[in-house]
């Protein structure tokens, strides 16, 4: 019993490998292919002709397409004609972040300025501060500052939110107070 096993599995094994003909590569009819597998390449960059975009000299590849292989020629200006109706299609026309702008721009009283310190790895710890963009302060020069005064590095991590190396949570709520005139009321640490 255990022979007529093996010699089905021999006789798939030779449907799958013989050359010429149409196989499955799983043996089971989900992918059919012809093999040989004919692979046609570009004249210029010596690369298949779906990898010519990546080869750094991509129009003279279309140049070379368009004299030597004029069906795949009309083929490629096909599919990048669909390809930018797809694109018009999915591109966002309205709204987004623009939007979120002037939102917050119309408000009439400004969002608290929140300082907290977190805990990153074991030792360090880094100050956090969000809202000050509702307070006309330029997230760049802010961090400048930051880091003159703290000698510590200080980035811009995300919309609206400043990072400062080191705990100096007290120090910035001053700091905040006397160098970009924001009232004590709306500094919340």
């Amino acid at each position: 019993m255990a022979s007529s096993d093996e010699d089905q599995l021999a006789k798939e094994d030779t449907n799958c490998n013989a050359t010429g003909t149409v196989i499955t590569t799983s043996c089971s009819g989900e992918d059919k292919r012809k093999y040989p597998i004919n692979v046609r390449y570009c004249g210029e960059c010596s690369l298949p002709f779906e990898y010519c975009e990546y080869s750094g000299s991509f129009e003279r590849c279309l140049a070379w397409r368009e004299i030597n292989n004029p069906d795949e020629f009309a083929k490629l200006v096909e599919d990048s004609q669909t390809s930018a109706v797809d694109e018009d299609k999915k591109r966002q026309k309205r709204g987004g972040k623009a939007q979120r702008k002037q939102v917050r721009a119309a408000t009439s009283q400004p969002n608290p300025v929140k300082i907290h310190s977190e805990q990153r790895g074991k030792k360090k710890t880094v100050t956090m501060v969000t809202g000050l963009r509702s307070h006309d302060v330029n997230l760049k020069d802010a961090t400048r500052l930051f880091s003159k005064r703290f000698a510590a590095s200080s980035s811009v991590t995300n919309d609206d939110e400043i990072t400062v190396q080191g705990d100096v949570v007290g120090e910035l709520a001053d700091f905040l107070q006397e160098k970009l005139n924001i009232e004590q009321e709306f500094i919340d640490y």
